[in-house]
């Protein structure tokens, strides 16, 4: 099922460098879930926002807005035969 896009309210461009690894892990979870990178990043920032104790409710997005990949089961090549 494909989620409906979403458009920012006011999108600000971030350029982040993450590890390769980060990274495939990230597009695995992605295509699981039928979602682009982005919307998975913005998740988890959401997220991770949420629980930080210093975090202002009132600028962190709420985490209904997106809702979490993260239950969806990536299934992995293990490289075993």
């Amino acid at each position: 099922m494909r989620r409906k896009k979403t458009r920012l309210e006011a999108p600000v461009t971030l350029f982040v460098a993450i590890e390769e690894a980060q990274h495939e892990r990230l597009r695995h979870v992605a295509f699981a879930a039928h979602r682009s990178l982005a919307d998975v990043v913005r998740q988890a920032l959401t997220e991770f926002l949420a629980r930080a104790p210093e975090a202002d409710p009132e600028v962190a997005a709420p985490a209904e807005q997106y809702p979490s990949p993260f239950h969806a089961r990536v299934e992995h090549d293990s490289g075993e035969t």
